[in-house]
């Protein structure tokens, strides 16, 4: 299975969009959360994780939900 080597995000932490960070995600925590959340969907034609998923490993790496996240772009 094709997986991303790296992934771009912006995540909005409140509703109003005032707490915004920007996170890119390396291989390794890809990784990660493939194993982590047990992942196994054809990446290559979603072209993307699903948002749900980056959404629920980074609430678990930073004790705390976003909001809203956006994948900004994916390098293969």
């Amino acid at each position: 299975m094709t997986k991303p080597k790296r992934m771009w995000l912006t995540i909005f932490w409140d509703e109003h969009r005032t707490s915004m960070s920007n996170y890119d995600i390396m291989e390794m925590e890809i990784e990660e959360m493939s194993d982590n959340y047990k992942y196994e969907g054809q990446l290559e034609l979603l072209s993307y994780y699903p948002v749900e998923i980056i959404r629920q490993w980074l609430w678990d790496v930073y004790a705390r939900e976003p909001y809203e996240v956006i994948v900004d772009s994916i390098e293969w």
